[in-house]
């Protein structure tokens, strides 16, 4: 079939693709663009927190629970409790950073 004989369907598709096609990049560059951005912050406090803030609330932790009986010890380590409130602060912090960088990257108060 020769795309030369209807030029009115081709004219009408698009017509109606054009706009179609301009709102998606819209939505796109809106929504799409604000999750990439929060991805690649989140990402990047992440690695900051895992690199240079983890090692000193572990030490912290580890110096904490120093004190404990042996027995009480023995169980905090098979139980990995320093690990578990390591990466529960971690997430906290990572999540506090991401907020507060997004609100000056937005604007918003």
């Amino acid at each position: 079939m020769d795309i030369r004989g209807e030029p009115l369907m081709w004219a009408l598709l698009l017509e109606f693709i054009s706009p179609l096609l301009a709102g998606l990049s819209r939505l796109v560059f809106s929504r799409a663009g604000m999750w990439v951005v929060s991805t690649l912050v989140f990402l990047g406090i992440g690695f900051g927190t895992q690199q240079y803030a983890l090692p000193a609330v572990t030490s912290y932790f580890e110096q904490g629970f120093g004190g404990l009986p042996a027995n009480a010890a023995a169980w905090v380590g098979f139980f990995r409790i320093d690990v578990y409130c390591s990466i529960i602060v971690s997430a906290y912090a990572a999540a506090f950073a991401k907020r507060l960088i997004l609100k000056r990257l937005t604007g918003t108060t």
